[in-house]
Order: C-alpha cells, then structure tokens, then sequence
C-alpha cells in the first residue's frame, strides 16, 4: 500500500496486490504452501508449524468503524484464517503489519500527545473479539508476530484469551524512523528495543507447542535483547 496507514480505500491497491504475488506468491504446493483468500494472505507449513500471513490492509475499514463486525480482516479472510487452524493441530504463528493487543504507544507533547500505532484491538474490536473466541475454539496453539511500530518487543497475552497464555512478538524497525520521548509503555512487555533492528526466531515443535529463542539484532550485529519462549496448550 502505497500511503500511511492505509485501508480499504486505496485506489492503487489491486496494482500493489498483482506486483507483491508477482515477487512473493506462488502456485499452491500440497501440504507446504497456499494462497490465502483475497488480498495477499498465505499459509506454509514448514518444520512441524504453521505459519499464517495475514493481510491487515485489502479489506481494512476506515477509521470510524471499530463496530464493524468484519472491519479488519473481512469476512472470508477472516473464515479462511480459522479453517486454517482447525485443519490440523500445527503449532501456529499469526502475522500480520499492525500490532494484535497494544495500543498505548504515544509520540509528541502536551497537547499534541497522540497514539501513533494502529492495532487490531484498537480499530475493531468487535471483530477482534470473535477472531480471539475463533483462535481459542481451534486445534492449533498459537503465537502472534507483528510490527509497524517503530520498536521491536516480546509481550505476554494473558490465559484469559485464548485458554492458555501465548506471546505477541513485535519485529521493527530495521530502517524506519524512531519515536523520541519515553511514552512507550506497555504493561505487557517483558523485552523491548528502539534501536534500529531486526528479530531473528529459531523454533522447535513442543509437543502441539512451540518454544522459541528470540534476539532482536542491531545494525552493528549486537545483541539488543534476548527472551527465550514457551507456548502450550
């Protein structure tokens, strides 16, 4: 998409969609890869997991929408993540741009002190709970990944979501501008970096679980934080 916080709306998004499958999709393989339903969503299964892009923009309503019932991910994309899930018990990750929980990240002063930060939970909720009911009532165990923040963090999602507690992990930025100030908080981080980076994931299978290392990797190959996971049923 090619202005800020894009949705629904923009006019160019059919062009961007040919050209981003024309670099990154392919043919459907049979037990590794598809293509997901609409937009530029995706599953591969690789290594005993599961991992599911999801487009956060091609169905997005605008601001003012947060009653919607299908204002984030649309009503097939939505379905088609689900069934997904259900098709086998994989351990799974769920990707997305925009962050799953948070929404507390401020940027400016006094009165010109704003949230910058779109979130699922934050821009539509309604759906954003049903998703939640859908992922808890599903076969696999799953982890979320997201970025588009400007920061790079590792956050706890509490038992009371899903069933069983589960982590948000938030991947940027290596190249984007970064937020000054301190108003960054979120009660739920137990890892976190401004500094330009990247995060690098080695996983193994647990059972119908996953255990995770984690590093986030700075500009000079530094080590920014490290958190080591685990998520089970």
């Amino acid at each position: 998409m090619g202005t800020n916080n894009s949705d629904i709306n923009f006019p160019g998004k059919d062009q961007a969609k040919r050209i981003f499958k024309a670099l990154f999709h392919a043919p459907n393989i049979s037990g590794v890869f598809k293509q997901g339903s609409g937009g530029v969503s995706s599953a591969y299964t690789l290594f005993g997991q599961k991992f599911i892009m999801m487009d956060g923009r091609y169905y997005r309503q605008p601001p003012g929408t947060q009653q919607d019932p299908s204002g984030h991910l649309g009503k097939k994309q939505h379905e088609w993540i689900i069934a997904e899930l259900n098709e086998n018990s994989l351990p799974a990750w769920l990707v997305m741009g925009d962050q799953f929980f948070q929404n507390l990240v401020e940027a400016g002063e006094g009165e010109k002190k704003k949230i910058v930060n779109e979130t699922f939970i934050g821009d539509h909720p309604v759906q954003f709970e049903h998703f939640l009911k859908d992922i808890k009532a599903s076969k696999s165990t799953t982890v979320f990944v997201s970025g588009d923040v400007h920061f790079s963090e590792v956050s706890t999602v509490e038992k009371e979501f899903l069933g069983y507690p589960t982590f948000e992990l938030t991947a940027s930025p290596f190249h984007s501008y970064i937020f000054g100030g301190k108003n960054w908080d979120n009660p739920r981080r137990i890892a976190a970096t401004k500094e330009h980076n990247f995060l690098l994931v080695e996983a193994t299978t647990l059972d119908n679980g996953i255990r995770a290392d984690i590093r986030a990797i700075g500009t000079g190959a530094d080590v920014l934080f490290k958190k080591e996971i685990t998520v089970k049923k």
